[in-house]
């Protein structure tokens, strides 16, 4: 025989157990979705540090290619000055290689204190008429012996034709059997003050004491 307060329990069980029923289930969904959840951060992160990790390693290339080509932009840039340097240099000396020669007022007085001391000697005087360079800047070194060192200068008139290249520049001939001390003080003087001279030794009849210069093109 039914007892309604049995039934009543029953009833009252039966619902329970329904709701946890339904409880189980929700607790079993919400532990796979706190799985897949803890699953999902600790794959995330895991990507997210290799990602880091790969990116570090990118900028570490890219910081490596920077510091090469500054590098080579830094060696290039020293090259180029030094090329240009180099023909800032060339242009100077081909500039002064084509200038005509004069004497400045340093080299007069290094000059003429050296050669004074010879005043009253005497020499010989030609220069390259056919060398307008050295036709100016003979008329130059002649005014200056004669005028400042005070020697007795000679102007036997000037050359013409073929100039070999090893008599351009100031030449002193003076006889191969002696070399007179105003030759060499002269000839010396001229080379230390970046006057290019040099010596011609006579074997002909020429003087023993005598100094005859010539001034010849620019070497």
């Amino acid at each position: 025989m039914d007892s309604p307060t049995l039934d009543a329990l029953l009833q009252t069980r039966s619902e329970i157990e329904s709701v946890l029923s339904r409880i189980d289930v929700w607790l079993l969904i919400f532990g796979v979705l706190v799985v897949i959840g803890v699953g999902g951060e600790s794959v995330f992160g895991i990507k997210a540090w290799l990602s880091n990790r790969k990116l570090r390693d990118v900028e570490r290339l890219i910081e490596g290619e920077r510091d090469i080509e500054s590098k080579t932009l830094e060696k290039e840039t020293e090259t180029l000055k030094g090329n240009n340097l180099a023909l800032e240099a060339e242009v100077l000396r081909l500039q002064e290689k084509l200038a005509d020669r004069h004497f400045s007022a340093a080299q007069r007085a290094e000059l003429v204190t050296t050669l004074i001391p010879f005043s009253g000697q005497q020499a010989s005087f030609s220069s390259r008429w056919d060398k307008p360079e050295a036709v100016g800047f003979g008329r130059e070194l002649f005014d200056l012996l004669a005028k400042d060192a005070h020697w007795q200068m000679k102007d036997i008139g000037g050359l013409m034709g073929r100039e070999n290249p090893e008599e351009r520049g100031v030449e002193v001939d003076v006889s191969h059997l002696g070399t007179p001390a105003r030759a060499k003080a002269l000839v010396d003087v001229l080379n230390h003050i970046g006057i290019a001279a040099h010596f011609s030794k006579r074997e002909d009849a020429f003087a023993v004491d005598g100094v005859l210069i010539i001034v010849n093109s620019k070497p």
